[in-house]
């Protein structure tokens, strides 16, 4: 499907879309802490990880990404 062929989601479809990844990324950080140093951290450390990641989701859940942007973003970090 070409870039301008691509259908446009929904806020609410985007939203949810974004809480679970939300969730799945802080509770699998939160995981690989706790195996780390056998604590995991505060649960409002936690629930303070889920906005940021949440709103950057959303956002960037408004289109469909390349292959070469999701592999420089990669690099990027």
């Amino acid at each position: 499907m070409a870039a301008s062929d691509a259908v446009k989601v929904s806020l609410v479809v985007r939203s949810v879309r974004a809480a679970v990844f939300a969730l799945l990324c802080v509770l699998l950080a939160a995981g690989g802490h706790a195996l780390a140093t056998g604590a995991a951290p505060p649960v409002w450390v936690q629930v303070a990880a889920v906005v940021p990641v949440f709103v950057v989701g959303c956002v960037l859940g408004g289109r469909e990404r390349s292959l070469g942007g999701i592999g420089a973003a990669m690099l990027g970090r």
